[in-house]
């Protein structure tokens, strides 16, 4: 009988400069040197000027991205509505984080993201998401028809709270940005609204910060999505892209 081979590898992962989260190997025999750790950084920094980012396409620096498939809703202490947002990846069986609709803007852009009309989800009434694997999941958590994804920040407090002692409640960790949903959702035309009519062929936006349309804007233009976001969101929607592009551009004309 002979001895299996014991694993002295560990991984560490740690931020390069640009913002690049890097996974390390450690072999726990040898360890790294310091000549190591600059070698390492020198490494990253070649593969940033080869034309690598730091950032996915389409984020901004310290914007993370997640896909989420599924969504219910709670109540805060004062009655706001707090949408729990779940995850694609099936091995997650709680929330992936949470939001508070604070404001309409808030709740529309939660609708015309998802196509789900806020208050036709039924309310959780516990304190804390519920879980996937809960008995009583199928009641409150909806399905989305298609996955968005949510682009969210790390909250600062949560980030002191986290490299402290860690006393107190737990801070909200991850703050949504906005909404990347990549395809128009169901329809959330009233009975009474109008249909809008389009030239044939002309492809319509009906989604309220529609990632290809902000794609589309920020290379014509050369701009930062930050720049163009908060002006499509006031947008009237469904729109085309050149009415997107006029839109942002007399806008961006008209701050300067």
């Amino acid at each position: 009988m002979t001895d299996e081979p014991i694993n002295t590898n560990s991984w560490v992962k740690l931020y390069h400069p640009t913002g690049a989260l890097v996974t390390i190997p450690i072999d726990l025999q040898k360890g790294l040197t310091f000549d190591d750790g600059k070698l390492l950084i020198a490494s990253v920094d070649s593969l940033i000027a080869a034309g690598f980012s730091a950032n996915m396409p389409g984020l901004e620096a310290g914007e993370l991205m997640e896909e989420i498939n599924a969504v219910a809703r709670r109540e805060g202490a004062d009655m706001t509505p707090i949408i729990d947002f779940y995850s694609s990846n099936k091995f997650l069986e709680k929330k992936f984080m949470h939001a508070y609709m604070n404001t309409p803007e808030d709740i529309e852009a939660f609708q015309q993201a998802t196509g789900i009309l806020l208050d036709t989800l039924t309310t959780y009434d516990g304190q804390i998401a519920i879980a996937r694997t809960d008995r009583n999941a199928p009641k409150y958590i909806r399905q989305l028809a298609t996955p968005i994804k949510v682009v969210f920040k790390i909250s600062p407090k949560w980030e002191t709270w986290n490299a402290g002692d860690k006393t107190g409640q737990e801070p909200h960790k991850r703050l949504l940005i906005r909404y990347e949903t990549g395809s128009k959702p169901a329809s959330l035309k009233k009975p009474d609204e109008p249909d809008k009519v389009t030239e044939p062929g002309v492809k319509m936006y009906g989604t309220r910060l529609d990632g290809e349309l902000v794609t589309l804007i920020v290379k014509k233009m050369n701009v930062k999505p930050s720049a163009v976001t908060p002006i499509l969101a006031k947008a009237q929607y469904p729109i085309s892209f050149d009415a997107a592009l006029k839109l942002v551009e007399d806008s961006l004309a008209g701050s300067q």
